[in-house]
């Protein structure tokens, strides 16, 4: 049986160009990351409690591809915070976050934000205006939340600037797995937000592309 240091370094060396080693001192430079994990576990807490706590997490995060056009626009960013279940949660805890915060190390703390952000909103609009343009009711009022598109921007942006292996290969068992087990329409928007934090990766990276400098 290996022990956990021996695993450590099996993970440190696998994912050495995408995940760099972490150090005490890394953590004030990651609060995108660390505002992530807290803020998904308490929306996330708050859609398993009592019925008064889930109305709220109901009216705050609780998406639906027609509460674009129904003025309803804050549960958009705010439903990539909200698990669809404790297994999700935990995904996200642990691998998402793992993710979120490489990126941070790497791009900083705004460039991951607009790189998330849009790696989970782009893809959602993106639905409800085909649903909306084709009159499809039922998707319209289906849910549509869940913190998959963030982990999936992440390791998009990832991939791009660490050109891991091992990171690659993962995606791709997971998107196979994403045609066996998800919706037609949830295996779109886990590709359109690969694409997204590719996307954003590639411009952000590059030298020419100045933004504010981020902390």
């Amino acid at each position: 049986m290996r022990t956990a240091s021996g695993w450590r370094d099996i993970l440190e060396r696998g994912l050495a160009g995408s995940l760099p080693r972490l150090r005490a001192g890394v953590w004030p430079r990651v609060p995108v990351s660390i505002a992530i994990a807290i803020a998904t576990t308490i929306v996330t807490v708050f859609a398993s409690g009592p019925p008064a706590l889930r109305r709220v997490a109901d009216e705050l995060a609780m998406y639906r591809g027609r509460d674009i056009f129904d003025g309803h626009l804050w549960r958009l960013p705010l439903s990539g915070l909200l698990a669809q279940s404790w297994l999700q949660w935990a995904w996200t805890i642990v691998v998402g976050c793992a993710l979120f915060v490489a990126l941070e190390l790497r791009l900083g703390s705004t460039r991951t934000a607009i790189t998330l952000g849009l790696s989970h909103m782009v893809p959602t609009v993106v639905v409800a205006l085909w649903a909306h343009a084709v009159s499809d009711r039922s998707l319209l009022a289906a849910h549509d939340f869940g913190t998959s598109c963030l982990i999936m921007g992440a390791a998009g942006a990832l991939l791009w600037l660490g050109r891991s292996r091992l990171l690659g290969a993962a995606l791709v068992a997971t998107l196979i797995g994403d045609v066996f087990l998800n919706s037609t329409v949830t295996v779109i928007e886990h590709l359109i937000a690969l694409a997204i934090g590719t996307g954003s990766a590639i411009v952000f990276s590059a030298k020419r592309v100045r933004i504010w400098r981020s902390r």
